[in-house]
């Protein structure tokens, strides 16, 4: 996402790239869920199915995509994956089933 910043005077005026986040969380061959944020999910699926990803998803292959989220700046997308982690195995499924009746 660009946004343009602006100026007046002297100053030159240029482009400011702001860079955007997702949570998201999948689902391991052992059914526990993993949660965790980038920039781009498909890369980061991509790294997590070669085995490069985390070492808790590594061990756990294949996984499947069970949600994400809006785009958000960092500290917001930190700040939902801690809240999400904090959460119970059940919370969590009942949160996917939720958002998927969503997309319907």
């Amino acid at each position: 996402m660009i946004q343009a910043k602006k100026s007046y005077g002297n100053v030159d005026i240029g482009m400011k790239k702001t860079t955007t986040y997702k949570v998201y969380m999948v689902e391991c061959s052992d059914k526990s869920i993993y949660t965790g944020i980038a920039k781009d999910i498909e890369k980061r699926l991509g790294q997590h199915s070669r085995g490069i990803g985390s070492k808790y998803v590594r061990t756990r292959l294949p996984i499947k995509l069970q949600w994400s989220s809006k785009r958000m700046d960092l500290s917001q997308a930190l700040k939902t994956e801690y809240q999400i982690k904090q959460w119970s195995k059940k919370k969590k499924l009942e949160w996917i089933e939720e958002k998927r009746k969503g997309w319907i």
